[in-house]
């Protein structure tokens, strides 16, 4: 895939994007939604709203489906596997999608996003599936 023209010149330098290390980290923190926002964060700063919208429904189906396995799983059954598996598959998502207009962007003075803002957000994702959890607890019998 090619990185837009825009992404050429001096107007690169401004751009920051996550890695897909930055992706796996916030996904393992905060779970599939955070990684879900670093993702349709770097289709924005790529330029390419059409992947950003399909990142946000695809993300929004992968928790629904998650959230139903997680309710089959057995009750005694390890969530820490498959949270890393999840990361693992959120960063291999990553690489192929955006890895070499990462890569170019990077070559054309890009940066790479901070890692405090990608950790935020994995806490942030946390904060909010706990919120979530804590009000279903509170509201159902």
């Amino acid at each position: 895939m090619v990185v837009k023209p825009f992404m050429s010149g001096e107007h690169s330098t401004n751009l920051r994007v996550y890695t897909p290390w930055q992706v796996c980290v916030s996904c393992l923190l905060g779970g599939p939604a955070s990684a879900t926002w670093l993702i349709a964060e770097n289709f924005r700063t790529l330029d390419d709203q059409k992947k950003r919208k399909l990142t946000f429904f695809y993300g929004a189906i992968s928790l629904i489906a998650l959230i139903g396995l997680g309710l089959v799983l057995p009750k005694h059954s390890s969530g820490t596997v498959l949270a890393a598996a999840i990361a693992g598959v959120t960063r291999e998502i990553t690489k192929n999608q955006q890895g070499s207009q990462i890569e170019q962007l990077r070559a054309n003075g890009g940066k790479i996003a901070s890692w405090w803002s990608a950790v935020g957000i994995g806490f942030l994702g946390l904060a909010a599936m706990l919120a979530l959890v804590f009000l279903l607890v509170l509201l159902l019998p």
